[in-house]
């Protein structure tokens, strides 16, 4: 890995054991096992893809690789259906829009994140900032009810605040998590065309 990747390495890690120590001293009813929140398309940041192709490179073991490849696959099929198409997506209002019926839709067919196996994250330790910064404050009965339940305002506040410091890196975009990690696992444009959000 050349200097300007292990800086950038570096940076993401610094960001997010910021935020796990500002989360942590939160009281909040999330628990190991408890995935509600895991029902729906999750982003991350470009710089967040070095983090978890390193782990998957080098941590996951190859039964948890094979299952969660075959979860990707699955979720880009789902994925590939009901997406809206590239020539219909004209504005950023359309984009917005796509991505917003893209979510109710993985939450009504509740269609699991690829990473999440036996309820448990299997890249847990490098997770992107947008679930690490979600949490619930007063019941996982709530979750429950709705999986696309939002943050407090004061926890969105913590989540920007610590999402400006990761896109201050060059080239910052949005994506999908299986989307950015599948070339990590072998596949080579497995997702039809969609538009990427350029952050800076």
């Amino acid at each position: 890995m050349n200097s300007n990747l292990t800086s950038i390495l570096k940076n993401v890690k610094s960001v997010h054991n910021d935020l796990d120590k500002v989360i942590g001293s939160i009281d909040n009813m999330c628990r190991k096992g408890c995935a509600h929140c895991c029902y729906q398309p999750i982003e991350i940041v470009a710089c967040e893809e070095l983090p978890i192709a390193e782990y998957i490179n080098n941590r996951i073991g190859s039964d948890l690789y094979k299952k969660v490849r075959k979860q990707i696959m699955d979720w880009s099929i789902h994925f590939n259906e009901h997406f809206a198409g590239f020539e219909s997506l004209k504005t950023v209002d359309d984009v917005s829009h796509a991505n917003r019926a893209y979510r109710e839709k993985v939450n009504e067919d509740r269609l699991a994140c690829p990473f999440l196996v036996n309820n448990l994250c299997s890249i847990y330790e490098v997770r992107p900032l947008s679930c690490r910064s979600h949490i619930e404050l007063e019941s996982a009965t709530l979750c429950e009810k709705d999986g696309l339940k939002e943050s407090t305002n004061n926890i969105k506040k913590i989540r920007n605040y610590h999402f400006e410091k990761l896109i201050k890196n060059p080239n910052s975009t949005l994506r999908y998590l299986p989307v950015a990690i599948s070339r990590t696992f072998g596949f080579n444009k497995i997702f039809k065309p969609h538009p990427m959000i350029k952050l800076n």
